[in-house]
């Protein structure tokens, strides 16, 4: 079955009716910034909720330049679009009304302070549970709001360092490693936060009441551990070759796999060397057996072109893939067979492929999607939507209304 996406008549078709997403309807009033707390907003905004991003005078750190026809940072991008664009100096009175007025109107507020900023600026949750208690509201932080480290800044490679997954990056096993260039931290705390939230949401069906979620990057990094906690696939179960027409593969082999691997090379390519004996050699040994089972691998591999050895590990149960740059892998027929890159056109820039939101319900996956606009842009419509009004004309809400 082919996916739907917007730009598709689903006019007569029962099994592909659905025009709209779970978290339809629902408000996320976003007041994170950076990865982790930002990535909850782009979770929600992919599920259907509106989200209200809000920014201070300066703007998002990610944002990038501020000026007509603007590229932004490629991550705000990611993590902004299809979303709307306040500007509000929440240490001013007339920041802070404007921001009220909005969680009046709100489901869920996402903010990612260090412990006690938030409360130091008349948003943290008891003050808006008192306003609103069916507000969901949740708080990302690097260590939690409570303990000896709540007041420390950090960012995700100390989180990586503090939580054990460097231990799991290293080249040897017992041997530490480099943070991981995916900022796996970040990107696995604003998941499980995306997860609370939605979970709170369907609390609040039955109970009428919001909650406050804690989340930790800390204590995030230390349950992905947790759950990888095997000594991953180093070489020789993971190595890279080069196919005869110069393309990068890479090819894992688990234990058990390698018999597999085994047999698809012997039919592609007659070969007098013991391929287990090395397997089992580079397994057991050090460096010098794992470059030996290597060299005899891309010997192999480099006499037959990457198509065919995508044909015959593809059919043997081999899992392998060629390397490949994000954009390649956005072109890929299995990416567009699924409907699964989508374009956005980005103002005095062009048009862009970007990775369509990966959540796919009843067939319909959401492909319209629009880049982040320029800081404050919706703040005029957005505070006269939720009936906020000025105060003086030289407040932060004022400036805002100035941004053509």
């Amino acid at each position: 079955m082919r996916l739907m996406n917007e730009s598709q008549d689903k006019e007569g078709s029962e099994e592909m009716s659905r025009t709209t997403l779970p978290l339809d309807g629902v408000t996320v009033l976003d007041a994170a910034h950076m990865m982790a707390g930002g990535l909850v907003g782009r979770i929600c905004a992919d599920l259907g909720a509106r989200v209200i991003k809000v920014e201070g005078p300066d703007g998002e750190v990610l944002r990038g330049e501020d000026h007509p026809g603007w590229l932004p940072n490629p991550t705000f991008l990611a993590l902004h679009r299809d979303q709307e664009t306040v500007m509000l100096d929440l240490k001013e009175p007339s920041g802070l009304d404007a921001f009220l007025a909005i969680v009046d109107g709100a489901d869920v507020v996402v903010q990612n302070y260090r412990a006690g900023v938030a409360e130091r600026l008349g948003i943290g949750y008891e003050d808006l549970r008192t306003r609103k208690p069916s507000l969901v509201y949740c708080s990302v932080s690097g260590f939690g709001s409570t303990g000896p480290l709540a007041q420390l800044a950090t960012i995700d490679g100390v989180i990586q360092a503090f939580s054990g997954i460097l231990e799991k990056t290293g080249t040897s096993e017992g041997s530490f490693g480099a943070p991981s260039g995916i900022v796996l931290a970040d990107l696995y705390t604003g998941t499980i936060a995306a997860l609370a939230v939605v979970a709170a949401l369907l609390e609040r069906t039955r109970t009428g009441v919001g909650s406050y979620i804690d989340i930790s990057m800390a204590e995030a990094g230390l349950y992905a551990r947790m759950i990888s906690c095997e000594g991953g696939m180093p070489a020789p179960q993971t190595i890279v070759v080069e196919s005869s027409d110069g393309v990068a593969l890479l090819i894992q082999t688990p234990r058990r796999y390698e018999g597999r691997l085994f047999d698809c090379l012997r039919r592609q390519v007659d070969t007098d060397a013991d391929l287990q004996a090395l397997y089992d050699a580079a397994m057991g040994g050090g460096e010098g057996q794992v470059a030996e089972y290597r060299d005899t691998i891309e010997t192999i591999i480099q006499q037959r072109p990457i198509e065919t050895w995508l044909k015959c590990f593809g059919d043997a149960g081999v899992p392998a893939s060629p390397r490949q740059t994000y954009d390649e892998a956005l072109q890929h027929e299995q990416i567009r067979a699924r409907d699964a890159s989508t374009l956005v056109e980005v103002p005095g820039y062009g048009v862009m492929p970007v990775a369509a939101p990966p959540f796919v319900f009843d067939g319909f996956r959401r492909m319209v999607t629009t880049a982040p606009l320029r800081l404050g842009f919706d703040t005029e419509a957005v505070l006269e939507e939720f009936g906020h009004r000025k105060t003086t004309a030289s407040d932060d809400v004022d400036k805002a209304e100035n941004i053509d």
